[in-house]
């Protein structure tokens, strides 16, 4: 407490960290909410309420505030960077607005030589357009005469200090090697899909980068079409047609948003209705497994987390399954090993030759059950550090 206590009284911090066992308090008073993470056992991190958006000194026009930061980024970077504050990449739409920022570049003079802002060159042709609005022309542009000069490989929209921070296109650095590739599969189309055309399967892959929540895209050569995804989820449900390939990007180390920690795992209690093994799927895909509550400690602590979000399901999955039917549960991991401990109710399992798989059940308290493994229940995960 006192940590962060230290943290709110300095003007600057926005986020400190805590090891108990030395006592050591850790702050951060760079004014960035968005400081680099490490995953080290026993520290904890506390992210004060203070700042509403991370804007100091900032300056306004109109209805907006600026930042120009001096941070050095790739432009993907600097795009989630201004996410992370809370903010977006700078797209000028006026004449008005945009000599305002030029004004603004030339007073500061830093010796900076460019800052990058929120157009992108999606096609390759040339054209640049906002990536809040990737399908529509500009309305207004300050493009240097003589930009953009590579306009197929230099893709990123620049404020250049040679040119008077008139605009100037410049080169962001993505390989195919950012991605892992599936051939003949293609995104099913859902709520959160999005179709487009563009002229390269790279400038697909660009495009999921672009959007926050993309992780998965499809594209097809012989249409053009590229397929986005923007649920957030690397486990989205795929077909195997002929001519697509889906690219799934490796900005999510875990996709543990929302994820609670124990000891040297973190754990994400899904909400998605599945069935066993779809759910087993699922924690695989998202990069961890089942959960395999091993000891008291830890079946306990997830058994009191179910209880505090007190949600009203009725169970969730975890990784046990009774291979001989015979109502003997072993670990998926470990088909061949005894489980060393169990929390099995003293009335289960009821149905040991048809209700092969494990559940943490609410009407027990959530002690452990058995049930039929079609039906379609919420899971837990767990993510080991490695």
């Amino acid at each position: 407490m006192m940590c962060a206590i230290r943290c709110f009284s300095e003007e600057k911090c926005c986020l400190a960290s805590y090891d108990p066992s030395t006592s050591t308090c850790r702050l951060d008073t760079s004014e960035n909410c968005c400081v680099d993470m490490e995953i080290v056992d026993g520290w904890e991190t506390f992210k004060t309420d203070k700042y509403e958006t991370a804007c100091t000194g900032c300056i306004s026009y109109g209805m907006s505030s600026y930042k120009f930061s001096r941070d050095y980024k790739s432009w993907n970077g600097a795009k989630i960077s201004c996410v992370c504050f809370g903010g977006k990449f700078l797209e000028t739409e006026t004449t008005e607005e945009n000599n305002f920022i030029k004004a603004e570049l030339v007073t500061r003079n830093t010796g900076i030589n460019g800052y990058w802002l929120g157009g992108y060159n999606f096609n390759k042709n040339g054209i640049f357009e906002w990536i809040s609005n990737p399908g529509q022309p500009m309305t207004y542009s300050d493009m240097h005469s003589s930009q953009p000069n590579s306009p197929t490989t230099e893709l990123c929209l620049i404020y250049w200090k040679d040119f008077g921070y008139a605009w100037g296109d410049e080169r962001i650095v993505i390989n195919e090697g950012s991605f892992s590739v599936v051939n003949k599969n293609r995104i099913v189309v859902s709520e959160f899909t999005t179709d487009q055309v563009v002229s390269t399967k790279m400038l697909c892959a660009i495009r999921c980068v672009s959007e926050e929540k993309c992780c998965v895209a499809s594209y097809d050569l012989s249409s053009s079409t590229c397929r986005l995804d923007t649920s957030e989820n690397c486990c989205v449900v795929m077909e195997i047609v002929d001519g697509w390939e889906t690219f799934k990007t490796n900005k999510y180390e875990t996709p543990c948003t929302g994820c609670i920690r124990y000891g040297t795992s973190s754990y994400k209690l899904s909400e998605d209705n599945k069935s066993w093994n779809d759910a087993k799927i699922s924690c695989l895909c998202l990069g961890g497994k089942f959960l395999e509550a091993e000891t008291t400690e830890e079946n306990n602590f997830i058994k009191a987390e179910l209880n505090t979000i007190n949600t009203g399901i009725n169970g969730y999955w975890l990784g046990g399954y009774s291979f001989n039917k015979n109502g003997i549960f072993k670990w998926i991991s470990n088909p061949g090993q005894l489980m060393t401990y169990s929390d099995m109710h003293h009335n289960q399992p009821n149905k040991p030759t048809t209700e092969l798989c494990l559940v943490y059940w609410r009407a027990f308290g959530y002690v452990w059950g058995d049930f039929t493994c079609s039906e379609k229940l919420p899971y837990v995960c767990e993510f080991v550090k490695t």
